[in-house]
């Protein structure tokens, strides 16, 4: 097959541009090509030189009219080399370039006895103007043309007559704009040290050891505001990236219980839920099915990718998991990442009952040793700590006591809201929350209530509202012993996030970003 370079169009009616390109004879004018080895604008446009001082005003007799021709020399060499032809028009081009000699290409209807101008021979402007000319002739008329780029020629003056002297061709090697090698080499230390292309693949650890967890509680019944799987997969999505960039230990999904408005005769009403309408009855089972939504993507997005197949069976709600972001969580490590602590999970046990295989991410399986009688069964997702040249079973709490690092959160699902306050805190035993706030808009403002805020707090939770507020969800559950009106008694702290809100309402999934980002410089003091 030919191969040919020849130009393929652009823009618009009356304003084309051209692609130099190389490409089989066969093929449309604008078909996929080979490769593009240059560009070619054929309407001139008036330059001028560079300025000599900010004072220097541009004059109408110092512009010169150009046209604007870049190639790669180059590669246009190489296919001439390898047998491509031209067309009459690329070849032209080429001549002017300087790339070819008058003559090399015998092309039916082309002037081959036109040789490169030079600055020792003037050649009148009209014998360059007709090899320049498009196949289609425009409607301007300009006495002068040049090319700019690899090729260049023009009239210092369009108003110039036929006999006006034109600069010689030229071909102008493209910059070389990298670096040299002592700030290539600066660039490639950089990289190595702090990895800008993937900064979240090293957290940063704390000036000290964390002491305390952080915990937050919202309803499952806020993806029900997404209409679609996908939007709610997405909203999941967010609400697991605002926990891992704030370092969340524990997230807990409570019920919301339904509210159906009544009709003033007393007759339930049809409550619109995003675009379906349900009764109270389809409703509470939708509400369950969020619920068990939430925690499944929450699960999935913390889990090590390498462990996801292990501990993660398919589910309905993990359709559409394609389309989440990733976590990029200290505790999601590659293959070749350095860490002396890692996620596994339990592969088989030892004959000695004091060691297990595990799989921590690496090629082959490893063997960890265990400081408790109890093997862990098969299947179980543990900590393995790498220390005295072996592997062993630790606590997960360990990377974040030791390093100050966050080592991921635990999901925990509640029937009602009142099991987050019965059972115990961040599933310790004897452990209770020691500082819990509550949002709502008719709280008050934090800043008002950072002064009476525990100076060093061990557990602390917040805890959001849904689509009907913490007031009527505390007082729909009879195990508080609290109404709407008397719901703040079951918070430390009842605060309004946004006193000055533009919107009449902020969603959970806004409020939840707004409250960690605002309660950041607290904890981070703690």
């Amino acid at each position: 097959m030919v191969i040919r370079l020849r130009l393929a169009r652009h823009g618009v009616r009356g304003k084309p541009t051209y692609s130099i390109v190389a490409i089989q004879a066969r093929k449309a004018r604008n078909a996929q090509p080979i490769e593009q080895i240059g560009t070619y604008d054929p309407l001139p446009v008036l330059t001028y030189p560079r300025p000599t001082s900010l004072l220097d005003r541009r004059k109408a007799e110092d512009g010169v009219w150009e046209k604007k021709l870049e190639l790669n020399a180059q590669r246009a060499s190489w296919w001439i080399s390898v047998g491509a032809q031209p067309s009459k028009t690329v070849a032209k081009l080429l001549l002017l370039s300087g790339l070819t000699k008058p003559g090399q290409f015998n092309i039916g209807g082309m002037r081959t006895d036109i040789a490169s101008p030079s600055r020792e021979t003037e050649t009148p402007s009209s014998a360059v103007s007709g090899p320049l000319k498009t196949r289609r002739p425009r409607k301007r008329k300009h006495s002068k043309s040049s090319v700019i780029g690899q090729a260049t020629t023009g009239s210092p003056n369009p108003q110039a007559g036929p006999s006006s002297p034109l600069p010689p061709a030229q071909v102008h090697q493209p910059i070389d704009t990298a670096p040299n090698e002592a700030a290539s080499a600066s660039n490639r230390v950089f990289q190595e040290t702090y990895k800008p292309h993937k900064p979240s693949a090293r957290a940063r650890a704390r000036e000290r050891s964390r002491n305390f967890t952080l915990s937050i509680a919202l309803p499952g019944s806020i993806l029900l505001n997404a209409q679609t799987p996908e939007l709610r997969t997405i909203l999941a999505g967010q609400i697991a990236r605002s926990c891992a960039i704030f370092n969340v230990d524990e997230i807990i999904v409570f019920h919301e219980p339904t509210f159906s408005p009544s009709s003033e005769n007393g007759h339930e009403q049809k409550r619109m839920r995003g675009k379906y309408r349900q009764t109270a009855e389809e409703e509470s089972q939708s509400t369950a099915q969020a619920d068990e939504m939430l925690v499944k993507i929450l699960t999935y997005l913390e889990t090590p990718q390498y462990l996801r197949k292990a501990l993660i069976p398919m589910h309905s709600a993990l359709r559409q998991a394609g389309i989440l972001p990733p976590l990029d969580m200290p505790h999601h490590l590659r293959r070749d990442d350095p860490s002396p602590f890692r996620e596994a999970v339990v592969l088989s046990h030892d004959d000695d009952g004091r060691s297990v295989q595990i799989d921590i991410g690496l090629r082959d399986p490893v063997r960890a040793r265990t400081k408790s009688s109890a093997l862990p069964e098969r299947g179980t997702r543990v900590t393995a700590h790498y220390t005295n040249a072996e592997w062993s079973l630790v606590s997960p709490l360990l990377p974040r006591e030791l390093l100050g690092i966050s080592w991921g959160y635990r999901v925990r699902h509640v029937s009602q809201i009142s099991r987050i306050f019965l059972d115990p805190a961040h599933g310790q035993p004897n452990e209770e929350y020691d500082l819990v706030i509550g949002t709502s808009e008719r709280g008050q403002p934090l800043q008002s209530a950072l002064d009476s805020f525990p100076p060093h707090p061990k557990h602390v939770l917040i805890v959001l509202g849904g689509l009907a507020g913490l007031e009527l969800t505390i007082g729909a559950d009879e195990d508080t012993g609290l109404t709407a009106e008397t719901a703040l008694d079951l918070f430390d702290h009842w605060i309004n996030l946004c006193p000055h809100q533009g919107s009449r309402t902020i969603r959970s999934e806004e409020a939840l970003p707004i409250a960690l980002a605002t309660l950041a410089p607290y904890l981070d003091s703690i």
